[in-house]
């Protein structure tokens, strides 16, 4: 599983495989908080603002050929993930890489203030929502190992 803060982990690389029995959720929403670890950020570049939000608000769990279906990851494998990353990186090893390099390079210096601000939100929002009534009842229902009862 690669959920909350492990997705936010994951989403860092520049090529994301899953494993395919693997399940992907950003599922802060289910405690009553907003994703961290630069979620927000990664998910907009990834699938794009509207699908981002759907994902974050309703905390779905997506299996490994959903998460790819829907452009979050790049790709799905059977069994060792050695094995499964090998297309992948021989396709890498085969390119020039020094150019490949400089175009991240490129688009991370363009990325760079937007994703610190997005950090420093993601920071103001997650102290804010751990003092809410949400948050204290999503962590007892998880405790608990039921359905929240969250209040507006």
């Amino acid at each position: 599983a690669a959920a909350g803060l492990g997705l936010s982990l994951a989403l860092c690389a520049d090529i994301v495989l899953a494993e395919k029995n693997a399940v992907l959720a950003m599922n802060f929403i289910g405690i009553g908080l907003v994703p961290d670890g630069g979620g927000h950020y990664l998910l907009k570049k990834r699938i794009g603002e509207a699908k981002a939000k759907k994902l974050i608000w309703t905390g779905k769990k997506l299996s490994a050929a959903e998460a790819a279906d829907m452009g979050l990851i790049d790709g799905t494998f059977a069994g060792d993930p050695a094995e499964g990353a090998r297309p992948f990186i021989e396709t890498l090893l085969a390119s020039p890489l020094l150019a490949m390099i400089e175009t991240k390079a490129i688009f991370q210096s363009l990325q760079l203030e937007e994703l610190k601000k997005v950090l420093s939100l993601e920071r103001s929002a997650q102290e804010k929502m751990r003092r809410t009534k949400d948050h204290q009842e999503g962590i007892r229902a998880f405790l608990e190992k039921r359905e929240p009862k969250f209040q507006v």
